[in-house]
């Protein structure tokens, strides 16, 4: 394919992206509308659509809708009742059990989440950042991230079941700089390793609506069986484009849970 092609496919979803955005509230967008708007049959659009994003239009819709929920949790008193009806959601149960299952949170829960820990992710830094080798174990999962130069702040990785964000990771892992990780042994089966990073100066707000931060994936998928890796597990973090998925999945709990079992381990191995 040419790079005019490859630039044209990207400018018509880019449009379709901007037509989801723009009427959040309808709840009929179906394939057949986006592929309309697109000017393409459902199937060749589809088709096109998740070889720029790497997703499906659906699931791109889902993400947008979702997405625009954190935002009202987290900048207004609507009532989420409302909220799921602004972003195309007619029925709140729908939009309560579909938002917990993909960010980890009730849409009430993510709404009390008023605070981030930063001083506890600092005070993590500062004692690993001298002497943090990988675990001396030969299980688990292991690759390398890669970050701009001069880059400060934590660099969370998760091991997903899609190729977008959504939902809890099946495991996951945090560092600080560009590198090597390690994560824990998971099951068998096929995952897509991908990473959100954020300086130490973001507001805190972006933790909880990540749009402008860093972020990254290991190429293709990866499939693990009988404790073996096979497939790509180096990231190379870069800025968002348009066309990205939203990140769904609420980062600030993640990363209370990784710290918690963290320094439940260092207490461990202190003996207390």
């Amino acid at each position: 394919m040419t790079d005019t092609q490859n630039q044209s496919r990207t400018e018509t979803v880019t449009h379709v992206i901007g037509a989801m955005k723009k009427d959040m509230e309808n709840s009929s967008f179906t394939l057949n509308v986006l592929a309309k708007i697109a000017m393409y049959s459902p199937f060749h659009f589809n088709r096109m659509f998740q070889s720029v994003t790497g997703v499906t239009a659906r699931q791109f819709l889902a993400a947008l809708r979702l997405d625009r929920a954190k935002e009202y949790l987290a900048t207004s008193d609507l009532p989420i009742t409302e909220i799921g009806q602004q972003v195309g959601y007619n029925s709140y149960g729908t939009f309560s059990t579909r938002f917990a299952k993909l960010v980890g949170l009730s849409p009430q829960q993510f709404r009390q989440q008023v605070d981030l820990c930063k001083e506890r992710m600092r005070a993590y830094y500062e004692r690993k950042r001298d002497h943090a080798p990988l675990p001396a174990v030969y299980a688990g999962l292991s690759g390398t991230v890669a970050a701009p130069e001069n880059f400060e702040g934590p660099i969370c990785i998760g091991l997903f079941t899609k190729p977008i964000p959504m939902g809890p990771p099946v495991a996951c892992t945090m560092v600080f700089q560009s590198g090597s990780f390690w994560i824990p042994p998971v099951p068998d089966g096929t995952y897509y390793l991908l990473s959100a990073a954020f300086t130490w100066d973001d507001p805190l707000m972006e933790y909880f609506l990540p749009r402008n931060n860093l972020r990254g994936k290991a190429a293709g998928a990866i499939c693990i069986k009988e404790g073996q890796t096979l497939g790509e597990t180096d990231i190379v973090l870069r800025p968002p484009r348009v066309y990205d998925p939203p990140i769904h999945i609420s980062l600030p709990l993640l990363i209370h849970q990784f710290l918690n079992k963290a320094e439940g381990l260092e207490q461990k191995g202190n003996g207390t």
